[in-house]
């Protein structure tokens, strides 16, 4: 209580502390997992998503225990988890490229993924000083501590399988030579093909999300979907040097000839050596390289995020389908797989199925049941009756047996232990629901809920005759509260000891009653009951500026804010309730880095958009001008990709839409010389081919993550930067590799040039053009100056080439690179300016660094901001605190967003990288991201700030240079520390990192900063001064 700055006199707690144990409990159920044994336990599970496609639940065990399983490499680890702190512990495989598969510690921060969904004790704390209601309080604690957070490890795995193959021309000629003759050579011309080389790798990630969640205030489940696909794009060859070889002696032979002396006319032996020389050339070598990809992947199937309000909303009014925004209404009536029930409740619906089943079979109608249990044919049986003889058979047999029970003994004296539910919302499987009968009586009635909208009645004679469940348009409307039964002990079970029954709930209604549409609680040390509602809405100011005070439970100002809506009709600010503030998972892929990529790429595709339909549902085909179809904003040249489209897919001909089985068959019908021979312009433009923009766009993204992996590939072991392997990469995307050029392929005249200049120095870059980026070409006009861009990328970090001073790719305006001579090379080179000269040559090889960074501008409510897009291809929008629609906006305690709203600008800028267009406002909070957090002091944010150390600082190197982005907390000289990026304390948003790590990317979220020297490019070390505590952020929830 202390710690919440409160005295549990103001709580009117009448003296019984119980209820700040019970409200603690609630927190802890639901930030803890359940353990296994006996006491208090977590109701978060886990379960993990296996690389096969299968599923299953995990187990808690000692940290220690999995420890020592994976050291062991025991692969029952597999199945377990455990937790260190806030993070939880499982095992992950780890595939070494010869298939050896290693066990190793995964940990990662579950507590940050299931905030959203925990209640915090400050919530209950904060409710019953407001509402006076302890016995409210006490009812959401208890709902709360039943809530359902399921958390599922899915674990994808990538195989790549690269083989590489040489083959050519094997020619061998060989001659011989026994004295002075020499005989001609012997050619012998072969095919050869060498065995080929095959490497694999793998690699195995990660995803934690929560794929359940059954709250106050939102129900979440998302079913992930596993897929297996096997990709193998169209092999790269590429033309190798012709090997030459050298004649050598490869044999000797030694025999005795006779020679006649002509003279003397006598004959001897003498030896005569015989030489054979030969000689192996190798040509018109190509080397073929095959990758293939698996992909054993999850990915996000049909995810549901519930508006469930009415859940708390049902605490304070009986009937809250009369409310604004009533969400519930009637639940649907669905069947209900019982096995998926678990505990007394499962007995409960399996005898109610077998007793119903077995009434409706033997011709029974309503009256009343006489004794329990029930037997015979044609009798009749009413609703306690049947409700009796179902608990009779689960387990109940002293008090059930004999005389059938009446509605007003589950009324007036239930079983001890019972749970009473007066919450309709919050209804279980298994739960005995009194009601209202067809004439309005209160308490008249009582059936059996089965799930999904339908119960197992017997109070007239269609729905005894009903097999099984069926389903009630009025239960929600005549609900009066229901029964939770327990086990029932040996006694009962064995019929001698009946279980003592409890006080009557009706009249008592475990401290609650209903008056009107008000639900009313018992409050300590008086005798009338009160609603929590009059105080709650007098006194609604107040409990959103306690809210909105501390980070734990900022959330819950949002939700209550709609709940009081809900409540009274009046706006108070939200009258609709945004759910992503619960978080909304999502999968991470190559799509951030290849989304930026896709962009850079599309320059060399053609000027605007490529030609589409007038829907712009699909893409048309076009000529490219040097003779291949060619379609779709990523430039698919169709004579080299045309395998890729060997799938179902939609096409437009004759402006109908249809379906084929495969479009590649199906262009191919269209195209009369085939898939690979050229076409002119015209004679594409003429087959009118359109294909549907989502596949081709999802193919293009595709081949182009292929090529940059293919870079990747032949640059291994080069220090090459992000803009130098993009550049790379629109290379091997025209040409479909890295050609090779006067036999010497990029990464040789790379290693060449470092061996005589510094890597990277101007020296070195101007090497790397003349020996081999000048002598590319390519066969069209366009190429020539597109090469020269490119090298721009390359030595400049030029990305968007607007912002070129050669101006946009297809109006470049000058040759930066070229020299004439270069240029003479071709003949199809437009003529062009060119600017290169003796003087200049430094200054345009000399290497900048822009790490993928680009800056540009968009325009919000009449208001223009700066965008960035980062190394890896994110693009955020730089929102500004006192500097938008927003500025005056005020929180519960007064203070406006251009004063005190850096965190939420700092928020909404991160997340904008996200693709999320959610505007700065009070309601941001930092549980809409998957994170981690370092707090350095007794809190986020809390203490005093510190230097980070060179460990924290790695750390952070290491996480924005995998994509992710960091939340900073400094504090200035206020505060007593010596950041120079603010007076008192301040949230930013740091998203980029450049090569060496020396310098990060801050988009300070004050107007002014970047002019003064705080925001852009900065020193690592001189932003992370006085840091209170730092979030290291994983995308969106």
């Amino acid at each position: 209580m202390e710690a919440v700055g409160l005295d549990a006199g103001e709580l009117n707690l009448g003296g019984n502390l119980e209820y700040l144990t019970n409200w603690m409990e609630a927190e802890i159920v639901t930030s803890y997992p359940y353990m296994g044994g006996n006491g208090l336990q977590g109701v978060i599970t886990l379960k993990r998503g296996n690389t096969d496609g299968t599923s299953n639940q995990l187990t808690y065990t000692e940290l220690d225990n999995l420890r020592s399983m994976i050291a062991n490499q025991n692969s029952a680890a597999r199945n377990y988890f455990a937790m260190d702190g806030d993070n939880f512990i499982i095992a992950k495989s780890n595939i070494a490229s010869d298939g050896t598969n290693t066990l190793e510690e995964y940990p990662f921060n579950y507590m940050m993924m299931v905030s959203p969904y925990s209640t915090p004790f400050e919530f209950f704390v904060a409710l019953c000083l407001i509402t006076q209601s302890p016995e409210f309080v006490n009812a959401l604690a208890d709902y709360t501590k039943n809530t359902t957070i399921e958390i599922t490890i899915l674990e994808s795995l990538t195989t790549t399988t690269t083989t590489t193959q040489l083959s050519g021309k094997r020619t061998v000629s060989t001659y011989t030579k026994t004295g002075s003759v020499t005989t001609d050579p012997v050619v012998t011309t072969t095919d050869y093909n060498e065995d080929p080389v095959t490497e694999v790798s793998y690699f195995t990630a990660i995803t934690p999300i929560v794929t359940e969640a059954r709250t106050l205030f939102v129900e979440k489940t998302v079913e992930p979907i596993f897929t297996d696909k096997t990709q193998t794009p169209d092999p790269v060859v590429t033309n190798e040097p012709d090997q030459m070889g050298q004649y050598r002696l490869i044999n000797t032979e030694t025999n005795q000839v006779p020679v006649t002396n002509t003279t003397t006319n006598t004959t001897t032996t003498q030896n005569v050596t015989t030489y054979t020389y030969e000689k192996v050339d190798l040509t018109e070598n190509k080397r073929t390289v095959t990758t293939t990809t698996r992909y054993q992947t999850w990915q996000a199937g049909t995810t549901s995020l519930r508006d469930n309000t009415d859940a708390f909303l049902g605490f304070i009014v009986s009937n809250t389908g009369e409310l604004p925004g009533a969400t519930a209404g009637s639940q649907p009536a669905q069947e209900v797989d019982i096995s998926q029930v678990t505990g007394f409740a499962r007995t409960i619906l399996e005898k109610a199925a077998e007793c119903k089943q077995y009434v409706a079979s033997n011709g029974y109608t309503y009256g009343a049941t006489g004794n329990v249990p029930v037997s015979g044919s044609n009798g009749t049986i009413d609703c306690s009756g049947y409700v009796s003889w179902v608990l009779y058979e689960a387990g109940y047999k002293a008090t059930f047996s004999g005389h059938q029970k009446t509605v007003s003994f589950f009324v007036n004296s239930p079983p001890a232990g019972w749970e009473v539910i007066t919450n309709f919302d919050a209804i279980q499987p298994g739960d005995l629901i009194i009601m209202n009968d067809n004439e309005g009586h209160q308490y008249g009635h009582i059936q059996i809920y089965a799930g999904g909208g339908l119960y197992y009645n017997c109070g007239y004679t269609e729905a005894i005759q009903e097999a099984g469940a069926t389903s009630s348009n009025r239960c929600r409307q005549d609900f009066n509260f229901a029964l939770r039964a327990t086990e029932p002990d040996a006694g009962e079970q064995n019929g001698t000891t009946a279980t003592t029954t409890t006080t009557p709930v009706g009249g008592v209604n475990a401290g609650r009653v209903v008056e009107g549409n008000l639900i009313l609680y018992k409050v300590p040390g008086s005798s009338a009951p009160l609603s929590p509602k009059e105080n709650l809405v007098t006194g609604a100011e107040l409990l959103f500026k306690l809210l909105g005070s501390s980070e734990r439970t900022q959330i819950y100002e949002t939700v209550m804010r709609y709940i009081l809506y809900r409540l009274t009709g009046r706006s108070y600010g939200v009258t609709s309730l945004d759910l992503s503030i619960f978080g909304t998972d999502s999968f991470s892929s190559a799509g951030g880095l290849m989304g930026g990529l896709a962009g850079y790429l599309r320059q060399f595709a053609h000027s605007g958009e490529a030609p589409q339909s007038t829907d712009g549902k699909y893409y048309l085909m076009y000529g490219d001008g040097v003779g291949w179809p060619t379609i779709g904003n990523a430039d698919i040249q169709w004579k080299s990709h045309h395998s890729q489209f060997n799938k179902q897919g939609k096409v437009l001909e004759n402006g109908q839409e249809k379906t084929v089985d495969s479009v590649e068959q199906y262009v191919g019908s269209k195209l009369p010389r085939g898939h690979e021979a050229e076409y002119t312009n015209a004679e594409v433009a003429s087959y009118q081919i359109y294909i549907e923009k989502e596949l081709v766009d999802k193919i293009g993204e595709e081949l182009q993550s292929v090529y940059l992996n293919k870079v990747n590939t032949d640059t291994a072991g080069l220090q090459l930067s992000m803009q130098q392997k993009w550049a790379l990469t629109a290379i091997a995307y025209n040409f479909g590799h890295l050609p090779t050029r006067d036999g010497k392929t990029f990464k040789q005249v790379y290693e060449a040039g470092a061996g005589l200049y510094e890597i990277n120095s101007w020296e070195h870059n101007r090497y790397i053009w003349d020996n081999w980026w000048c002598k590319l070409g390519g066969g069209a006009p366009g190429h020539i100056p597109s090469r020269d861009a490119t090298f721009e990328t390359y030595v400049k970090g030029i990305y968007d080439y607007s912002q070129s001073p050669a101006g946009e790719l297809f109006a470049r305006t000058k040759y930066i690179y070229y020299t004439a001579a270069q240029l003479a090379m071709f003949d199809y080179a437009p003529n062009k300016p060119i600017t290169r000269t003796a003087a200049n040559e430094q200054e345009i090889f000399t290497y900048e660094e822009r790490s993928g960074g680009t800056v540009g501008s968009t325009s919000i409510s009449g208001y223009e901001f700066q965008t960035y897009t980062s190394s890896n291809g994110k693009t955020y929008t730089w929102y500004l605190q006192n500097y938008g629609p927003w500025v005056n906006e005020t929180s519960g305690g007064g203070s406006t967003m251009a004063n005190a709203g850096c965190f939420c600008t700092t928020t909404s800028t991160i997340a904008s990288g996200y693709g999320s267009t959610r505007l700065p406002g009070w309601g941001r909070t930092i549980y809409e991201f998957n994170l981690t957090t370092r707090a350095l002091g007794s809190g986020c944010p809390g203490g005093v700030a510190t230097q980070l150390s060179a460990s924290q600082l790695t750390e952070i190197r290491n996480h924005l240079r995998n994509g992710g982005e960091v939340i900073v907390h400094v504090q200035g000289s206020g505060r007593g520390g010596t950041s120079r990026y603010t007076r008192d304390q301040h949230w930013m948003p740091i998203v980029d990192i450049n090569e060496d790590g020396t310098q990060i990317y801050n988009m300070n979220t004050t107007k002014g900063s970047l002019n003064n020297g705080q925001s852009g490019w900065l020193s690592i070390t001189d932003v992370f001064t006085s840091v209170n505590c730092y979030h290291l952020v994983n995308g969106l929830k």
